[in-house]
């Protein structure tokens, strides 16, 4: 895949989670509890990937294949659930912006560290400089965002 692909797909991805932590919230509000609300949008997520695994016939993995898969890593759709726990109750008080520029902040500083070691797989990438002052502009956006 183009690098350039990725980069829109990931941009879709950054609107689709602003646009999820709006609706997340006012579901939120209407049903009564976050964690009620987060359940609903994490069912609906596992409806939508179960709809689009059948339409597009990809086939499920063995069970040779699910056994040999590290117990950490089953627990990745729990920092998803935190998420969008987190979200529902943050956004209210925060606002969609400097919510999603903080999430982003977070985002950024883990990846920062999982490429720099390389963590589960992935390229490493070291921590230099010029990505630190990268990860200070973000900071910067969300006190820019926040207070002004």
């Amino acid at each position: 895949m183009p690098n350039v692909l990725a980069a829109g797909l990931a941009l879709v991805g950054g609107i689709a989670l602003a646009l999820q932590v709006a609706i997340n919230a006012h579901l939120s509000r209407v049903v009564g509890h976050p964690l009620t609300a987060a359940l609903i949008s994490v069912g609906v997520s596992a409806v939508c990937m179960i709809a689009a695994l059948l339409v597009l016939r990809i086939p499920l993995p063995s069970r040779g294949t699910l056994g040999g898969v590290a117990p950490c890593v089953w627990a990745g759709g729990a920092p998803g659930a935190a998420y969008v726990t987190l979200s529902i109750v943050a956004v209210p008080r925060l606002g969609a912006a400097v919510m999603v520029a903080v999430a982003v902040t977070g985002q950024l500083a883990t990846a920062l560290l999982l490429d720099h070691f390389g963590a589960f797989g992935l390229a490493a990438h070291g921590i230099s400089p010029w990505r630190i002052a990268g990860a200070a502009a973000l900071v910067l956006g969300v006190v820019l965002i926040r207070f002004f």
